[in-house]
């Protein structure tokens, strides 16, 4: 079974108030966090090889 992921205080926070001041945009924020995603599986990948 597959742990839910968990978000940091911090993290939420951060977000909230980007989404709340008008500085990022959903679909930016949404971008963010897919490109990190992505990063992170290929830092998974290369630590595999």
């Amino acid at each position: 079974m597959i742990k839910a992921h968990t978000n940091s205080p911090e993290l939420k926070a951060r977000v909230a108030t980007e989404a709340i001041s008008g500085r990022k945009t959903l679909q930016e924020i949404a971008a963010d966090g897919a490109e990190r995603l992505i990063q992170w599986m290929q830092q998974a990948v290369e630590s595999t090889i």
